[in-house]
């Protein structure tokens, strides 16, 4: 018990401890800046498990699904509630995320990557 007071009270001290002062190495980072003025790094994103079916959206895995299935654009569209054009549109935002040319390679592409 002892031992998570004494961390706890480190802790404290770290967070509630003003800015260094002064001109030595510690200082360097705050010189010229206010207390509210500072920077935040971007977050990165961690790599994921599956980055491979991230690859593709859900909606664009379920459409590839259908294409694969057999199923033309018009009753592709009617089951996802879009607009043919946009079945057309995310047709080719696959193949460009696949790099391939027409259905049949994005569907073969996709079974090769798991996506499907």
């Amino acid at each position: 018990m002892g031992d998570q007071v004494h961390f706890l009270e480190l802790v404290a001290k770290l967070v509630c401890a003003p800015p260094p002062k002064g001109e030595g190495i510690d200082a360097a980072p705050f010189r010229g800046r206010s207390k509210t003025n500072f920077e935040i790094a971007p977050r990165s994103r961690p790599r994921r498990r599956g980055h491979r079916r991230s690859l593709l959206t859900r909606r664009q895995v379920e459409i590839l699904k259908l294409v694969a299935s057999g199923t033309r654009y018009r009753e592709i569209a009617a089951r996802v509630f879009i607009s043919e054009k946009t079945v057309n549109r995310e047709m080719h935002n696959i193949f460009n995320r696949l790099g391939v040319n027409d259905v049949a390679h994005a569907v073969s592409e996709a079974y090769k990557s798991r996506l499907i």
